[in-house]
């Protein structure tokens, strides 16, 4: 790669150029073994909405347990980075346009443009109401995946089932453009992480047996 020459097709230079000249299927796209960058987000991003879900629907409101909280968190932070690879245009991270050599950036409605009825989009709300520091006190609803009204608290589903279908538009791309190969990992990232969430409520039930045989060990206190 000439070090002069940017082939970030959206003003970038370092995040892009690096990423390109280092390049490889299995670090971005590899599902078994040292998986890949974007099968880790997606993996672990439908296994935190899973569990989202089983904590919402048990309600075991035990204190010192937030875990639907960590869940939650963990949905909007690897949401928000995926969307961002998918579908943004700044300058200061990787486009799956350029690296995948793509026709142009993907698209999710929902995600980029603001709501008729609350003006609105999911970004505006991802980024303001949970990522960074700033004025909540007025906050706003969201449309959901099925087109009902949320807040920000009750989408960590809706914003899984986004990013699910942009990794469908994700994976038409790469079979138009005649990746084969990359094609082919995309599916199967897909049908693992999906796999990996299933497991997740498919081990629910033995949590309990788990921890019981866990309290005779040391545990550490932090704080």
């Amino acid at each position: 790669m000439n070090p002069t020459t940017s082939y970030c097709r959206h003003g970038g230079g370092n995040t892009c150029d690096l990423a390109i000249a280092s390049f490889t299927p299995n670090k971005w796209l590899a599902s078994t073994g040292q998986v890949g960058h974007l099968f880790d987000g997606l993996s672990y991003l439908l296994q935190a909405a899973q569990e989202w879900q089983l904590q919402t629907d048990l309600q075991l409101e035990v204190v010192g347990y937030p875990a639907p909280v960590y869940a939650m968190d963990s949905v909007f932070l690897r949401a928000r980075s995926l969307f961002e690879f998918f579908l943004g245009t700044g300058r200061n991270y990787c486009h799956a346009e350029c690296l995948f050599g793509l026709n142009s950036q993907l698209s999710c409605a929902k995600y980029a443009n603001p709501s008729s009825i609350t003006n609105f989009s999911w970004k505006d709300v991802l980024h303001v109401g949970s990522i960074h520091l700033k004025d909540r006190d007025n906050p706003v609803q969201l449309v959901g995946y099925d087109g009902t009204l949320k807040d920000l608290n009750q989408m960590p589903v809706d914003f899984a089932k986004g990013i699910l279908d942009v990794w469908g538009d994700f994976e038409t791309q790469l079979q138009a453009q005649g990746y084969t190969h990359l094609h082919s990992m995309a599916e199967a990232c897909r049908d693992k992480a999906k796999e990996d969430a299933g497991h997740v409520f498919d081990n629910v039930m033995r949590r309990a047996d788990a921890y019981r045989l866990a309290s005779t060990t040391k545990l550490t206190r932090l704080f």
